[in-house]
């Protein structure tokens, strides 16, 4: 399932952003390059990240987590992909992305027709569904984003008491535990 909103809303969102806030020039920006980027990004970035992808999700299922996930900034379905291969049901996972096109290519990839896709902004609140998750992941899309604190926020919202955040960045070898 694809629940996004519609061109017009979303364009709408974007001209208000882009009139009230230099963080959302970064944000339009960040988008159009990523609308351009899936085929060389799944192709080239797609092999690093997919084993932090599956550290995440060793992580969540090692943990006993059960229960509804959140992948933010999907991307190509890397962490959905990794947890689907380790037991969790796709319709416990809903996958974020604010790119559709990122999110076209996750559903090339992945056939679970259960899991949820959704085109948002993960700096954005998502009301409706806070404190029904068990844990939310985000491989590598903090430092694309220019409101980190508001997706920190987003995603503490939406996990239940005790739910399980993991995130990825970009750091030295020395620094990695992975």
């Amino acid at each position: 399932r694809h629940q996004g909103e519609s061109s017009h809303r979303a364009m709408a969102r974007l001209a208000r952003c882009l009139a009230t806030s230099q963080s959302c020039a970064f944000t339009r920006l960040e988008l159009e390059r990523w609308q351009a980027a899936v085929g060389p990004y799944d192709k080239l970035f797609g092999p690093l990240t997919q084993q932090a992808a599956g550290r995440l999700a060793d992580l969540v299922t090692s943990a006993g987590v059960k229960g509804r996930g959140l992948d933010c900034a999907t991307g190509p379905g890397y962490v959905i992909e990794e947890a689907l291969a380790r037991g969790a049901k796709g319709a416990d996972l809903v996958a974020l992305d604010f790119s559709a096109a990122m999110l076209s290519r996750a559903q090339e990839r992945i056939k679970d027709p259960s899991v949820t896709w959704r085109e948002a902004d993960i700096q954005d609140p998502l009301d409706p569904e806070t404190g029904s998750f068990v844990w939310c992941t985000c491989n590598f899309g903090v430092l694309h984003l220019a409101r980190p604190e508001s997706f920190f926020q987003m995603a503490r919202k939406a996990l239940q008491p005790g739910g399980f955040f993991g995130f990825t960045v970009w750091a030295e070898l020395a620094m990695s535990p992975v």
